[in-house]
């Protein structure tokens, strides 16, 4: 549900409905991403598009983007 709920937010900023340095200044994604991303690349055999843009906003983030 978490990654749901940031791939959504993902989706809003790529639509141009939530600006990223909102999105980005909001939520620690980097560090959400660490933790969750053992289960999601687990996940990713089976669909490899999972998650993309919650994984791209925690990159951005950890860049300082």
């Amino acid at each position: 549900m978490i990654g749901d709920y940031f791939e959504g937010i993902s989706s809003l900023v790529r639509r141009g409905l939530v600006r990223e340095n909102l999105a980005l200044e909001a939520y620690a994604l980097d560090v959400l991403w660490k933790k969750m991303s053992p289960w999601i690349i687990a996940l990713r055999a089976d669909n490899p598009g999972l998650y993309k843009g919650f994984e791209d906003l925690a990159r951005r983030r950890a860049l300082g983007a």
